[in-house]
């Protein structure tokens, strides 16, 4: 297992936060940028020493401000997969991977985490002759390849581009998965974190204001930031006590929906883009979704075999609907729809 606990000052707010991560188990640190992400990564990895905070691995303690201990980073064994993999141009790959391996088994490691991953053909080859992909490979290989205690990864799919992306992102979380040791991961993007993390923490300002899977985070958000970090819609409003014990909430700008949560003044309404379809101007309400708010498709976004739709009401709304039910439709930017969702889909919380 491993924990952490530190507080230390980043510019203009302190970070104070303790994590544990257990063996064979992936942690997503995310949030926006400069949260203090990267710093917890840095802590753990013995780079930045904090001005209080103790790090444990496996019941070695590798860092106690209090007792003056601080583990050398090499002595740590962490393997640190930097953001934009930080090989060396020099290098062959195989070389980058076996750097700082014992001389005589640094070839043979290398080529065997290289076949690992799908990439022995390239052993010779420089950073600069590689994809994207292939050098996040090298980079992951050159990681594992000390057999480390930790793994710290630091926005591993950030420097790829779209068509790579998905599947370095397949290829990471397969290898996550066959990992028997704690692993960090910072990331910005959500649906990274739910596509490689076992947990996900979202930290703000440089502390951890929600942790849970990632389908518990986006069904219960414990506030409008991480609502709308997992990507729900986040709209205003005031409420008060409706019929049939549900409230009702008259939003910012017009419309009103109901929620089966309980509150009363001023509230953020959040609504995920999965619970929102979409149906022509005029269509009779059908079903059980009970609002219905009239407004106008400004964009359209493939996502595999999803569609990402932004509606423009008066606080911005999005579907997320299936490509087959977006081109039964017939939808396109410009056209009037009505974005309907249930109240028991509509999470209310403090603003």
């Amino acid at each position: 297992m491993l924990t952490l606990e530190a507080t230390e000052r980043l510019r203009d707010f302190a970070l104070e936060v303790e994590l544990r991560v257990e063996r064979g188990r992936c942690l997503a640190l995310a949030g926006p940028s400069g949260a203090g992400k990267t710093t917890i990564l840095r802590v753990i990895a013995g780079l930045r020493r904090p001005r209080r905070g103790r790090v444990e691995c496996d019941a070695d303690v590798w860092l106690d401000t209090e007792a003056g201990i601080a583990i050398e980073p090499e002595r740590r064994r962490c393997g640190y997969v930097f953001q934009e993999y930080a090989l060396f141009p020099r290098l062959r790959a195989w070389e980058n991977v076996g750097y700082g391996l014992p001389r005589a088994e640094r070839r043979e490691r290398a080529h065997e985490l290289l076949d690992r991953f799908g990439i022995r053909g390239l052993a010779d080859a420089r950073p600069h002759e590689l994809s994207g992909g292939e050098r996040q490979r090298v980079a992951l290989a050159r990681a594992l390849a000390p057999e480390p205690r930790a793994l710290l990864l630091d926005e591993p799919l950030s420097a790829l581009d779209a068509r790579t992306r998905a599947r370095a992102g397949q290829t990471l979380a397969s290898v996550l998965r066959e990992a028997s040791v704690p692993t960090v991961l910072v990331t910005h993007d959500f649906e990274d974190a739910a596509l490689l993390a076992d947990e996900v923490a979202v930290v703000d300002r440089g502390r951890i204001v929600q942790q849970g899977t990632a389908g518990e985070l986006t069904a219960a958000p414990a506030s409008a930031f991480v609502a709308d970090f997992t990507g729900s819609a986040v709209l205003t409003g005031t409420a008060r006590r409706g019929p049939n014990g549900l409230a009702e909430i008259r939003l910012d700008g017009g419309a009103v929906v109901t929620s089966s949560d309980a509150a009363e003044g001023r509230v953020a309404v959040s609504v995920h883009p999965g619970e929102v379809t979409l149906e022509p101007p005029g269509s009779p309400a059908a079903g059980s979704a009970r609002n219905r708010v009239h407004g106008r498709i400004v964009s359209m976004t493939a996502l595999d075999n999803r569609m990402r739709v932004g509606i423009e009401t008066p606080q911005p709304l999005a579907a997320e609907i299936t490509r087959a039910s977006a081109e039964q439709l017939g939808l396109k930017p410009g056209d009037e729809v009505i974005a309907a969702w249930k109240a028991a889909a509509t999470r209310l919380l403090p603003l």
